[in-house]
């Protein structure tokens, strides 16, 4: 099955969804680590202890701790008292209507937060995913044609902008990628997308917004299911120091 990303209609109404996007330039520098470490529960110190690598290390604990500090000043309570569980596919959830999905690039890490509505949030450095792997198992047959009629400055971020398209939409749909990325077929424009509707098969419409500005290597996109069939999705965006 191809999930399809296909046109707002015409004449279609709105209906308001705010969501909070929170940009740190730097992980590890925007937080105490020592601090931080005695934020984490339990089961975060031990994911943190199982990364190989000393800098995972570091850049886990302090995604941790900056995440737990980030939905603290969301819900507006103690970061001792943020209760993060996973759910039977491994997504992050917390208690009440709140719902969040986090992504990272190198020391770039991105949150995204709001009420009420399962949401996704990719970030990825600008790199040719037109070339290698991700063109012949990722990308389906529509993409790659499309891609290869652009003028290659346009195709390296136009792929970069599926890639981080396919990510948001399966995180916030909960299923990582248990559904093939190239059956996840989307928008294939290299300049940034807000769009809204109901891919093909699936149960509810869809809002999926790529946000530009706060760097000029990544590309960020959203994803939430907005149960109406258009809506208006308004971004708040805090750069994090």
């Amino acid at each position: 099955m191809n999930w399809l990303w296909g046109q707002v209609p015409e004449g279609v109404g709105s209906h308001d969804l705010e969501v909070h996007l929170c940009f740190v330039d730097n992980v590890v520098k925007s937080v105490d680590l020592e601090a931080g470490l005695e934020l984490l529960s339990d089961a975060e110190r031990l994911r943190v202890d199982n990364m190989l690598s000393p800098v995972d290390r570091v850049l886990r604990a302090a995604r941790f701790a900056r995440r737990r500090q980030l939905l603290a000043e969301y819900l507006g309570i103690d970061p001792f008292n943020v209760k993060v569980t996973y759910d039977e596919r491994g997504r992050p959830e917390t208690s009440g209507d709140c719902r969040f999905s986090c992504s990272y690039a190198g020391e770039v890490f991105v949150m995204a937060l709001t009420r009420g509505r399962d949401i996704g949030v990719d970030v990825e450095k600008i790199r040719n995913f037109a070339e290698g792997k991700l063109l012949t198992r990722h990308l389906s047959a529509l993409e790659i044609g499309t891609l290869k009629t652009m003028p290659e400055h346009d195709a390296v971020f136009a792929a970069s902008r599926i890639w981080t398209r396919k990510e948001a939409y399966a995180k916030a749909r909960g299923i990582g990628f248990s559904l093939e990325p190239r059956d996840i077929v989307v928008a294939t424009s290299p300049h940034p997308l807000n769009w809204s509707g109901r891919p093909h098969g699936d149960e509810h419409p869809w809002c999926l917004q790529d946000i530009d500005g706060l760097a000029t290597d990544i590309v960020i996109t959203l994803a939430v299911p907005t149960y109406y069939p258009s809506t208006c999705l308004s971004v708040s965006v805090r750069r994090v120091q």
